[in-house]
Parts: C-alpha cells; structure tokens; sequence
C-alpha cells in the first residue's frame, strides 16, 4: 500500500462511523469516472464541526459485463445526497457531458486532468491529511479497500497511485485526492518533507 505496511491499520484509526453528515456545511466532491469493468466513485468531504479535521465519503458505483457505467446516479448524488457543493472536481476525459449537465444545474465545476502535474500535489495533499490525522470517515468497507489498494507510481514530478493488480480497484482513492485537493486551504508542495515517506 502506498500508506506502509499498516495502511489498513492506518485508515482503519481515521473511521468515524457515528459522524452525522450535514448537508448543510460546505462540502467539497471529486469524480473518478471509469468506462468499464471498472468502478466510478464519487466522493465528498466537510469540515467537521468538532475542530478542525474534515469528514470524507464515498458513493461507488459498479459495472459489469463490458457495459458502459451509467451516468446518471453519479449526477444524482452530486445534485441531491451530498448536500451544499461548494465545488467538484472531475477529469474530463469521461466525464465532460456530465459535468455541463451539473454547470448548468448551479455545480462549481473544476476540471483536474490526471496528468503528473495535477495528480502528485493532489495525492500528496491526501497523504498529509490521512497521516497527520485531518481526515475520518465513515468506516464504509469499500471505501476502505479503495484507498489502501492503491500502490506507488514514481513519475518524473513525484509519485501517484496506480493498481498492483487489475482486479483492484482505486477510484474512491482518486476521487478523494481530487476532492482534497480542492478543499485544501494548504495545498501541498513538492517541497513538503511530510511527503518524503521512502
């Protein structure tokens, strides 16, 4: 796992099952979208009220048999679970119709590429907040398999995530570092030492 021997563990500490979300706090969303025989996830975070660590969640939606992912209850959640978006980031390579859909519908959409530039800050920023301890959530067992599935892809710009094996997936893993990214009044920069794990 990208997280260490105890990713699992690790995570595991954040969860926070007894959270009550409130769709009415500010939430920021990122979109991970995959064609096929893959999963899409949708997942959202809000400043707790209780201090200053920020709650996670995540839809994931499944396909199978080749077909194509429906869509339409990725927009609906958007729209009408997660509650008050303040923004959503999404990579527009399979997502670009839908994402007009929810700017007209009122969404702050931002566009995040999944290139080396966009990504390494981003999952860096998810680094620093699930080993400082800035982030819980909901305990949710996909989720979780999600998240520490993912292993390290060193790039010329720093490291990513990728999957060790096809049949695992990380959707719910991008998705979060989009939404982090986002909601993160402290980008991360190549330079921070937290980062420097290996």
């Amino acid at each position: 796992s990208w997280l260490g021997p105890h990713g699992f563990e690790m995570w595991a500490d954040l969860a926070d099952p007894g959270y009550q979300w409130d769709p009415t706090l500010p939430s920021f969303v990122g979109v991970d979208v995959s064609l096929r025989w893959d999963t899409t996830a949708v997942c959202a975070v809000q400043r707790r009220h209780d201090g200053d660590r920020w709650h996670a969640r995540a839809w994931i939606f499944r396909t199978s048999d080749g077909r194509a992912v429906d869509l339409a209850p990725v927009r609906s959640v958007i729209l009408n679970d997660i509650g008050t978006v303040s923004a959503c980031a999404y990579d527009p390579r399979y997502f670009e119709a839908s994402a007009q859909d929810l700017a007209e519908a009122g969404v702050n959409m931002i566009e995040v590429p999944q290139t080396q530039q966009r990504m390494v800050p981003a999952i860096g920023g998810l680094y620093r907040w699930i080993t400082t301890g800035q982030l819980s959530h909901d305990g949710a067992p996909d989720f979780a398999s999600q998240v520490v599935n993912a292993v390290r892809r060193e790039t010329d710009a720093g490291f990513t995530l990728s999957k060790l094996r096809s049949e695992l997936k990380i959707d719910a893993a991008i998705a979060l570092a989009l939404a982090v990214s986002i909601a993160d009044p402290n980008p991360y920069q190549p330079s921070d030492d937290a980062f420097k794990i290996w």
